[in-house]
C-alpha cells in the first residue's frame, strides 16, 4: 500500500515539476506576432510618442525603424524588433514610435525596412509578416546606457529619457527618488526636494538606479554639460541577457523539487 501512495506522490511531484519547466520555457521564449506591415515615415527621430532624443539621423536607428503597438510607451520605445517575411527574408528595426490605438497585428516600417523585406514601399498593398522583440544589434545599441534630459529640465524638475538599455525598464530612481513614467512620451521624472533645488549645477552628477523587467537592478550616474542634451553613464550598466530572472528562479525550484523527490525514493528503498 505504501508503494502505491509513493508512486502517486512521485507522479504528482514529477508532473508538477514538468509543468513548471514547460511554462517557464514558454515564458522565456520571445512571443512572435503575425502582423500586417505598412509604410511609416517620420522626418526626425524625436517625432512620435517615443520622442527619442539620442537617435542619430544618419544611423541605422533612423534607417531601419518601426512603429509598433504597445500596452504602454515603455513597452516598445527604443527596443528592437526582428521582422520576417515568408521565412526567408528578415530585417531588424528600431522602435521609434508606438501606436496606442493600434492592434498587435499591425506594424509600421520605414521604406528601407520594407525594401529589405522586398515589399514595394509605394504600394498600397499591405504585406503579412511576423515579428518579435530581440536584443538590439551593435549597429543600433552598444556600450553603456545613455540618458537625455527632456524639455523643461531644471534643478527642481528632472525628466530623463533612457536608451541603449536592451531591456525594458520597470522602475527608475533618480537621485534617491522613485521617478514617475510619463503617459505622453518616453521618459521618467522626479521633482527635486527643496534642499536640492538650490544647486545650480545639479546636472553634473545625476545618480540613477534602473530596474529591468527581469528583476535585475543596476546603478550608475550621468554627467551632463548643461540642463539639456544627452550623456552616457559614467559606470557600466549590465544590459546583457534576455531571459527572465524570475523564470530562472522557478526553473531552479522545479529542479530542487524533483531532486528532493528522488532523495525520498532512495531513503524509502
Amino acid at each position: 500500500m505504501k508503494m502505491v501512495h509513493l508512486s502517486r506522490f512521485v507522479s504528482a511531484v514529477f508532473g508538477f515539476g514538468i509543468a513548471i519547466l514547460a511554462s517557464t520555457t514558454a515564458a522565456e521564449n520571445a512571443t512572435t506576432v503575425t502582423a500586417v506591415a505598412t509604410l511609416y515615415k517620420v522626418q526626425e527621430p524625436a517625432e512620435g510618442l517615443c520622442r527619442l532624443q539620442d537617435a542619430d539621423q544618419t544611423s541605422d536607428n533612423f534607417k531601419y525603424y518601426a512603429s509598433v503597438s504597445a500596452k504602454t510607451i515603455n513597452d516598445g520605445c527604443a527596443r528592437c524588433v526582428e521582422v520576417h517575411r515568408d521565412g526567408s527574408l528578415s530585417v531588424t528595426a528600431y522602435v521609434l514610435d508606438v501606436c496606442k490605438n493600434c492592434k498587435s497585428s499591425e506594424i509600421k516600417l520605414s521604406e528601407e525596412a520594407l525594401s529589405q523585406l522586398e515589399f514595394d514601399p509605394e504600394s498600397e498593398i499591405r504585406g503579412r509578416v511576423t515579428y518579435k522583440y530581440v536584443s538590439c544589434p551593435t549597429s543600433f545599441a552598444s556600450g553603456n546606457v545613455k540618458a537625455c534630459l527632456m524639455e523643461g529640465a531644471s534643478n527642481t524638475y528632472i525628466p530623463m529619457q533612457f536608451s541603449n538599455t536592451q531591456k525594458v525598464i520597470t522602475k527608475v530612481i533618480i537621485n534617491g527618488q522613485v521617478a514617475t513614467p510619463s503617459n505622453d512620451a518616453f521618459f521618467y521624472s522626479v521633482i527635486a526636494p527643496e534642499a536640492d533645488a538650490t544647486q545650480s549645477e545639479w546636472y553634473e552628477d545625476i545618480k540613477v538606479t534602473l530596474t529591468w523587467d527581469d528583476g535585475e537592478t543596476q546603478s550608475g550616474s550621468f554627467a551632463f554639460s548643461s540642463s539639456d542634451g544627452c550623456a552616457t553613464s559614467a559606470s557600466q550598466f549590465n544590459t546583457k541577457g534576455e531571459n527572465s530572472a524570475s523564470g530562472h528562479a522557478v526553473y531552479s525550484a522545479a529542479l530542487i523539487m524533483i531532486s528532493g523527490c528522488l532523495m525520498m525514493i532512495i531513503d524509502m528503498i
